[in-house]
């Protein structure tokens, strides 16, 4: 389940642009390989980012992100991918802004690539901080 989370990079970046969501992941800082991602074993989502949990910061799901563009930053990012039953042709991913107004289409990926869904995701979120 990791996989659904942000990682390090993302997540130190969405703090940074004042993400402040509470999360059922947090990321050890500095970013170490003993100490990467933890799951909460709080049982509930915490803000991390508030600074009262020393060195965590909240390493929230790709979903968080996208719902926290959308609804504060009226950014909505949108993936699509092609299947042609056997395998992914491509990937594309658009990042709009504003009551769905196309704002900017970026790059497209096509199979056989080392790219995955969430590398997609990654380089879309990327982009859409880029824009905040």
């Amino acid at each position: 389940m990791k996989h659904l989370f942000v990682p390090y990079g993302l997540a130190l970046i969405l703090k940074q642009k004042d993400f402040s969501e509470p999360c059922f992941g947090k990321h050890f800082v500095p970013d170490s390989p003993e100490f990467r991602f933890r799951y909460n074993t709080q049982g509930h989502p915490i803000n991390y980012n508030d600074g009262s949990y020393g060195r965590f910061i909240s390493a929230p799901m790709y979903q968080q992100v996208v719902d926290w563009f959308r609804d504060v930053h009226k950014i909505i990012i949108v993936i699509d991918f092609y299947n042609n039953g056997d395998e992914w042709l491509d990937t594309t991913y658009d990042i709009r802004i504003s009551e769905f107004k196309h704002f900017k289409t970026h790059d497209t990926f096509v199979g056989g690539e080392s790219k995955n869904y969430y590398d997609v995701f990654n380089t879309a979120i990327e982009e859409a901080l880029k824009l905040i």
